[in-house]
């Protein structure tokens, strides 16, 4: 057999799967009493930031300013995530 092509990461290439994310980030947030929603023109910006995790912290950074980050930040944004990658 002939490998005719190799196909890497095409979450969002292939596929338009942004919104699926925006709205699995947002059950998440929901999920864990928080009162963040990303629509869309505000997700259309946190997209220059590449992965999920960072999304978010970058999103708490320069979106949130008067936020009090928890003594276990980096724990939390894991787990945030996990639950927007569970959705």
């Amino acid at each position: 057999m002939t490998i005719k092509a190799i196909i890497f990461d095409v979450d969002g290439t292939l596929a338009d799967t942004e919104d699926a994310h925006r709205i699995s980030f947002n059950k998440a947030f929901a999920e864990n009493k928080l009162d963040w929603n990303w629509d869309v023109a505000l997700y259309d910006k946190l997209l220059k930031v590449t992965g999920g995790k960072e999304r978010i912290k970058y999103f708490v950074s320069d979106f949130l300013k008067d936020y009090t980050r928890p003594d276990n930040f980096d724990d939390f944004v894991k787990h945030l995530h996990a639950v927007k990658t569970n959705y």
